[in-house]
């Protein structure tokens, strides 16, 4: 199939305000129900739109399409999600300037100098001390009573990014993030009482990075992010942009554990509810010497990496993606003026039916022969702004696996409610209860209730 192939559905006005109005209220079912009315590329007009000056929303939910556009970093840069009213001399703009929206030169130095940290050699070697870091947590957790996982695997993920990437300063790295969830939960494009609590907390935090940022210069620490770029010239060889930098670092250490947290969450979610799945998983982490566990030895166990990918297909930590044009272009076809929005709706790719026969279910078994690419498969992004840090999320997340299912056996309680949350990232809203049993006890599920259903067909319980 070339791009061209896939025609464009164009909605006009007033077709289009409903779409955006659900778009803003409840988007993930929107998007759903306007491709499978319209097809995979459909064309939204603004209500502001007109015939001389037209402004449109383009959305696509295609793995083709969503190449042409994230394989051309120069011509689809990727934008903020939240609603822009800040005012450009704002703290809560200088902080919304992200690894994603540099561009050229600028981008390139400073992916460079945050690759070492994140390639799978350097993550490899300290596998044994995110299982080390992961069991301390998993043993200090209370058993036979309900408690909220999602906050759970917050501290924990807190924890594995802020030793490993971040140089242990657990002084700034506590506070900050309470500060960048301010930022996470603006990133809505209406506004709302969230964008009033950033513009307030943007100062603080950029006031509280900048502390940080002082005390890594003249330190560097070839395995702390922050120090390198503290201790680097800019891309042009000048001195080090202390706002710049503070700012990127928000990005960085909020990604490094806010998508993780989530995906952590809702796949031990999933476990509770497959339950012969989990006992597979089980008796594969049993065969491993608690004492031998490496990155080679979690990356070498099939079951653990399929319930991990599938996880994360069906939850994609960033199920929606927004590019801009910068010029005008074309797209299968179609004229995109320049500044077009684009909305990918990724959460519908990872459910493509031509790749993922029964896109609904929760099949670990099927990464045993898929070999899906980026474009098919969006959980960390595609192409030149694929996210560098995949696989030191991904090595997280198997290690919290795999000291949790080593010593329990995990259960939600009867009549629980999970609800999702989408700002800039799916998360369990309010949270997913759990009971922590006896790893030999057996388990049963109990039927749920909530959001959770619009995304995964559950198996029949109770």
């Amino acid at each position: 199939m070339i791009d061209s192939a896939i025609k464009a559905h164009s909605l006009d006005r007033l077709a289009s305000s409903r779409v955006f109005v659900g778009i803003a209220l409840n988007p993930i079912p929107t998007l759903r129900r306007l491709h499978e009315q319209y097809g995979s590329f459909v064309i939204l007009s603004y209500p502001t739109s007109r015939r001389t000056k037209p402004l449109e929303l383009v959305c696509i939910a295609d793995p083709v399409l969503y190449r042409s556009v994230a394989s051309d970093s120069e011509t689809w840069r990727t934008v903020n999600v939240s609603f822009r009213g800040f005012g450009r001399r704002s703290a809560a703009t200088r902080m919304g300037l992200t690894m994603t929206r540099l561009r050229g030169q600028q981008h390139a130095h400073y992916r460079r100098l945050m690759t070492p940290p994140l390639t799978k050699s350097a993550v490899f070697a300290h596998a044994d001390a995110m299982y080390s870091i992961a069991s301390r947590h998993v043993e200090k957790w209370k058993v036979d009573e309900p408690v909220d996982f999602a906050q759970l695997g917050m501290t924990l993920m807190q924890d594995l990014s802020v030793t490993l990437l971040f140089g242990e300063d657990f002084k700034f790295a506590g506070p900050a993030a309470h500060l960048i969830q301010d930022s996470v939960d603006a990133c809505r494009p209406v506004p709302g009482k969230a964008h009033a609590r950033w513009f307030f907390t943007a100062p603080k935090l950029e006031r509280l990075m900048c502390k940080w940022g002082d005390k890594k210069r003249g330190n560097f620490n070839g395995r702390d992010l922050f120090s390198i770029l503290m201790n680097n010239p800019n891309h042009l060889g000048g001195p080090t942009d202390q706002s710049l930098v503070s700012s990127l670092m928000v990005f960085s250490y909020g990604a490094a554990y806010e998508t993780c947290q989530n995906a952590l969450a809702w796949t031990i979610a999933l476990l509770a509810q497959h339950q012969d799945i989990t006992s597979r998983l089980v008796d594969e982490l049993n065969s491993l010497d608690q004492e031998a566990i490496t990155g080679e030895t979690l990356d070498a166990l099939p079951v653990l990496d399929g319930v991990l990918k599938e996880g994360m297909r069906l939850f994609a930590p960033v199920p929606i993606q927004y590019r801009r044009s910068t010029r005008e272009t074309e797209l299968s076809g179609a004229k995109i003026p320049i500044g077009t929005r684009v909305l990918v709706s990724g959460f519908l790719i990872n459910r493509n039916p031509e790749i993922y026969p029964e896109p609904e279910r929760f099949m670990p078994e099927r990464w045993n022969s898929l070999k899906a690419s980026p474009y098919q498969y969006t959980v960390f992004g595609a192409g030149p702004r694929m996210c560098p840090g995949f696989v030191f999320g991904m090595q997280m997340v198997k290690a919290a696996l795999a000291a949790t299912l080593k010593r329990y056996r995990v259960e939600l309680p009867s009549d629980t409610r999970i609800d999702h949350r989408l700002t800039i990232t799916l998360a369990p809203d309010p949270g997913i209860p759990v009971i922590f049993c006896n790893k030999y006890k057996p388990a049963g599920a109990h039927k749920l209730t909530g959001t959770i259903n619009d995304f995964v067909k559950l198996p029949v319980t109770d």
